[in-house]
């Protein structure tokens, strides 16, 4: 043997031996696909003259067949592309029958950017591949190409078609056969399916692309079964396919937004990894996965530890530094480090990636992760540097996304930031008003992402740098303009969030004119379209410029130009013929004037926002328009000050037991929040006041207005002043006040409470409102991640809320047995049925005395949901009882009062306020003017105290505003001296409509 030779077979059989089933894979299994490991450059060298050694003449087939698949997997780790095309061609002149061939030329045409040669190559190896289930792969993978590379669904789907033709053909002829051919053809169906649901997901089918998904998992079950009866070698290849399909299904339910979903199809994943082997490059991927969950979540603490993992497993396979698999849970990890608010960690990572692709410029593409790269870069204050970075993503944005696209638009913020700072102020402000008002108006199915992860930091960052671009926001003697734009991104700022609940759910939710749910029909698939379309161009946007196709680009961004237009003319007809519908999901931000001229000369208007730098307060009031004011309180300082107290609120359950209250805290938010606006406030009797973040966990009732130590029942409460309604912005309450409700309702009550959470037993015990399911982040993500799903039938009782309800009846004098619904009874199904008939449109209070849920509390949920009684089956379907956001912007009401009196807006780490806030709207949308709501976990017969007074000063003064009433409830409460204490007289809070 001679020595090159020597060396070239120990290096083949190192290279084996090193990256164990998932190397050797090639060798047996054609679509096995592998992460390419480091080379030296002396075994670069030994590798390529190996596939280019000549072939072998006068050799049988079988000895050809012998010989390329033995080198096969060094060309497949050739950077030199040039030796890998010729070893392929000398393939296909040696086997001109054998299908592999052309299929790795093609695979080699797509590396070297090569777009259409590829499909030429890939039609080859599909003419030649007599065997129905290689050929259906074949086609598989072919028609996900079209997609990926052309945004040409039609000839994806055709494709796909004619894959599933192929697979149905195979499937036909293997019955009855052997075992060895049963797996073969369910390894082929989980690969087929898998691809097809990457299509449907891709096409914005997600239902369908779930579905898909779930048939591969299925299939690629029965392909393990039926290895456990084969060479030990198939269960790897099992193993293999069923991973890979589990994070197909993740994929697809992560696309369609349900995240609990996807986390159970990766919890699968990660128990079937533990009982065998996988290849390297698909466990890091799980891993990857699991950590660009967690970063949607925004538990970055958690993501940054599943990243770390993919990233060690691809480093101890010894992939290459431009590994995919690699790169992209180096990007995860890079993320996850700045969403924990570790700048400086997190550049580090980012330079050291950046050192390991210099060589290659697809892998420099791929790596510059640009979001995370300049948020680093801007919060180390590194401004000339994060300029540079993000006048170049802008640029190729807009040529790829155009200037409108929202993430463009958040770029052009994120640049406007860095102008700021570097002080190019003329600069920075023309590209805020530029940036802004596409990312306030966010349009598409896809618009929900711009508050997941990452992007939701960066939108509060660029908000932020906009108040101090206008002069310290409304601090410093701002002039008009100024103001009107500052308190327009605050409303914006602080009801982001909520705002696309209320989207997401209108979308999914049937409304009874038939012409609204066409016109939204149409809409929904014109925005799928869209995202298909944005989905390619973005591709396009992260690949070197050998692989970009620009006259394809060219022909998307005109089709995208048409669907624009046409979505603009749906919104003009939807704004014409359904205005209260448009301005729940679309609402425009009402001008400090418009506010003015709304209000009463007793009421102020005031909008609280708390940032990292400060705290902006506006106030608008008749007379006088906007004045504005600046604190140094930051949101950590204002939420140390609310979390003093909670602990002092929370309490009620303590009776005497109860901490004093906390007078300190509530005189300090006071002095830096209200207390400069008293010329303002003064001669004002009603207060309606928008506030987010922690202060939205507190009423504004328990601040004081001067430093106090006493007793409570002589407090200078600031209650003692002003009635008080909260509501969740400008926007919201705008709509409130321009509605004409007409009448008011026939019949005073209809409540539901003590609902029966378990349907088949008794509830269990439990007496408190505050509801916490198992979603808290636990120190250990990997337990985390293992832990066992919640039962609703586990949700604590509610028994006192029974005798709450009849009480409020009984004042109101309904007939407690059609006005009220306990136990089973208190279902989700009878307010459906009551909407349904009309009845609960003809009840002017309306008590749900339940848990309010935020999303991700129980499985799947994604919106603010009320717990109402169990239903059968209740553990497959968690989300059947519930009475969801989407459920509530379908009823139909003409309520003066919806009472929600077990919610606590301390759950869910901060997340309820921003749920408690969509589900107003949503049932303002549905035909409510306000809301009672509780704060906290609330005693018992205080509670009753409260709200039955406060029904009983309307009854008694038919012409009080609603937000005087409940004051005057409070005022009778706090004077009784055993519920001085405000965690008795003011869990309440009224939000929307505080006039009659």
């Amino acid at each position: 043997m001679r020595p090159l030779q020597s060396i070239a077979r120990c290096l083949l059989a190192s290279c084996l031996a090193l990256a164990g089933p998932a190397l050797h894979a090639q060798s047996d299994d054609e679509f096995e696909t592998v992460s390419t490991q480091v080379l030296s450059e002396q075994d670069k060298s030994a590798a390529r003259q190996r596939i280019l050694e000549p072939v072998p003449t006068g050799a049988s087939r079988a000895q050809l067949e012998e010989f390329f698949s033995s080198r096969k997997v060094l060309a497949e780790r050739q950077t030199d592309l040039t030796a890998s095309e010729q070893f392929y061609r000398n393939w296909m002149q040696a086997l001109p029958d054998d299908w592999q061939g052309p299929w790795e030329m093609a695979l080699v045409q797509l590396r070297s950017g090569r777009i259409p040669e590829f499909f030429e190559f890939a039609r080859q190896a599909e003419r030649l591949a007599g065997n129905p289930l290689k050929r259906a792969r074949l086609l598989a993978e072919t028609a996900l190409k079209h997609l990926r590379l052309r945004a040409d669904t039609s000839k994806a789907l055709d494709t796909m078609a004619s894959a599933e033709t192929a697979l149905a053909r195979a499937a036909s002829q293997s019955r009855g056969s052997r075992i060895g051919q049963q797996y073969q053809l369910a390894r082929s169906e989980a690969r087929v399916l898998g691809v097809k649901s990457e299509i449907q997901t891709f096409s914005s089918q997600y239902d369908a692309a779930a579905q898909s998904a779930a048939r591969a998992v299925a299939a690629a079950r029965r392909g393990l079964e039926l290895s456990a009866k084969l060479e030990e070698r198939s269960g790897f290849y099992a193993r293999n396919e069923l991973l890979n399909a589990l994070l197909h299904q993740a994929r697809a339910h992560d696309a369609r937004g349900a995240l609990f979903d996807a986390e159970q199809s990766l919890r699968q994943a990660q128990e079937l990894v533990a009982a065998g082997a996988v290849a390297n490059h698909l466990l890091a991927n799980l891993f990857t996965a699991i950590g660009n969950l967690r970063i949607q979540e925004g538990r970055f603490r958690e993501a940054g530890h599943w990243a770390r993992k993919g990233a060690e497993t691809m480093r101890k396979a010894g992939a290459l530094p431009t590994s995919p698999p690699l790169l992209s849970a180096l990007q995860a990890q890079q993320t996850a480090l700045a969403g924990q608010g570790l700048w400086l960690d997190a550049w580090q990572l980012i330079e050291e990636t950046d050192r390991a692709v210099q060589a290659s410029a697809a892998a420099r593409q791929w790596a510059m992760n640009p979001l995370t790269r300049a948020l680093v870069l801007l919060n180390l204050q590194r401004w000339p540097a994060a300029q540079a970075v993000l006048t170049h993503t802008w640029s190729r944005q807009k040529e790829f996304f155009g200037a409108e696209h929202p993430t463009t638009a958040l770029t052009e913020g994120l640049l406007a930031w860095a102008l700021a700072e570097n002080g190019q102020h003329a600069q920075a402000l023309a590209h805020f008003d530029s940036a802004l008002p596409n990312l306030m108006l966010a349009q598409g199915t896809s618009a929900g992402y711009e508050e997941q992860g990452l992007r939701k930091l960066a939108r509060r960052g660029i908000a932020e740098a906009y108040l101090r671009a206008l002069g310290r926001g409304t601090g410093g003697g701002a002039d008009a303009g100024s103001l009107q734009r500052g308190f327009a991104m605050a409303e914006w700022l602080a009801g982001s969030s909520v705002q696309q609940a209320l989207s997401d759910a209108a979308q999914r939710t049937r409304f009874a004119d038939p012409k609204l749910q066409e016109l939204l029909r149409q809409e929904q698939d014109l925005g799928r379209e869209l995202d298909v379309l944005y989905r390619y161009i973005n591709q396009q946007a992260s690949e070197a410029e050998p692989r970009q196709t620009p006259q394809i680009n060219e022909q998307m961004r005109q089709r995208i130009a048409r669907l624009s237009q046409q979505g603009q003319q749906l919104r003009l007809q939807l704004r014409q013929s359904f205005p209260q519908y448009e301005q729940m999901v679309r609402p425009r931000p009402p001008t400090t004037a418009h506010i003015a001229e709304r209000l009463d000369e007793d009421e102020v208007y005031v909008q609280i926002l708390s940032t990292t730098g400060g705290s902006y307060v506006w106030a608008i009031d008749r007379a006088h328009g906007v004045v504005g004011v600046r604190s140094d309180l930051t949101e950590s300082d204002v939420a140390e000050l609310v979390a003093r107290l909670r602990a002092t609120l929370d309490v009620a359950s303590r009776g005497r037991r109860a901490p004093a209250f906390d007078f300190a805290a509530a005189s300090q938010l006071h002095e830096a929040l209200l207390k400069p606006l008293s010329a303002t406030l003064a001669g004002k009797a009603h207060l309606i006041v928008s506030t987010a973040g922690a202060l939205a966990q507190v009423p504004l009732a328990t601040l004081v207005t001067e430093p106090y130590s006493g007793k409570p029942g002589q407090a200078p409460w600031l209650i003692r002043q002003l009635a008080i309604s909260q509501v969740p912005g400008a926007s919201a309450w705008m709509a409130l006040r321009q509605s004409s409700h007409g009448a008011s309702a026939a019949l005073p009550f209809m409540g539901w409470g003590d609902p029966q959470f378990d349907p088949d037993g008794a509830a269990p015990a439990g007496g408190t409102r505050n509801f916490r399911a198992a979603r808290a982040v636990l120190d250990n993500p990997e337990e985390e991640l293992g832990r066992s799903a919640f039962s609703y039938a586990q949700m604590p009782a509610l028994p006192e809320t029974r005798a709450e309800v009849q009480a409020i009846a009984a004042m109101l004098k309904a007939d407690p047995g059609r006005d009220a619904r306990f136990g089973k009874d208190a279902s989700r199904d009878s307010v459906l049925r009551m909407s349904q008939s009309g009845e609960l449109a003809q009840r002017r209070v309306l008590v749900f005395a339940t848990h309010g849920l935020v999303p991700g509390e129980l499985p799947n949920l994604s919106q603010p949901a009320l717990a109402m009684a169990g239903v059968a089956g209740g553990d497959a379907d968690p989300l059947a009882p519930l009475l969801t956001l989407q459920d509530v912007l379908g009823l139909k009401l003409q309520a003066d009062w919806v009472v929600l009196s077990a919610c606590n807006t301390a759950a869910a780490d901060g997340r309820a306020e921003e749920a408690l806030s969509g589900l107003a709207r949503g049932f303002f949308y549905a035909g409510s003017r306000s809301l009672l709501v509780t704060h906290w976990a609330v005693e018992s017969d205080s509670a009753s105290l409260l709200t039955t007074g406060t029904f009983a000063h309307q009854m008694a003064h038919p012409q009080a505003p609603r937000a005087q009433s409940l004051r005057a409830a409070m005022l009778q409460v706090m004077a009784l001296p055993q519920y001085a204490h405000p965690a008795f007289w003011a869990p309440y809070v009224l939000v929307g409509e505080g006039r009659r």
